[in-house]
């Protein structure tokens, strides 16, 4: 059984995360061989002040 985390900065809608979850599933289905209601994938949003990459909070940075 498939459980495939995906963390990501926040501010994704549910219509993104539908479209990236069937297209993940899909391939996890295909390559893996797993069965569609056997696949569960999992979403962290990870706040902008939490994330620092290249010196800088994401927070910091204009959208």
């Amino acid at each position: 059984m498939p459980f495939i985390v995906v963390r990501m900065l926040e501010g994704r809608d549910a219509e993104q995360r539908r479209k990236f979850a069937r297209a993940v599933a899909d391939a996890a289905q295909q390559h893996l061989r797993a069965s569609a209601t056997d696949v569960q994938v999992h979403f962290v949003d990870v706040p902008r002040t939490h994330f620092f990459r290249g010196g800088t909070f994401q927070s910091d940075l204009a959208d």
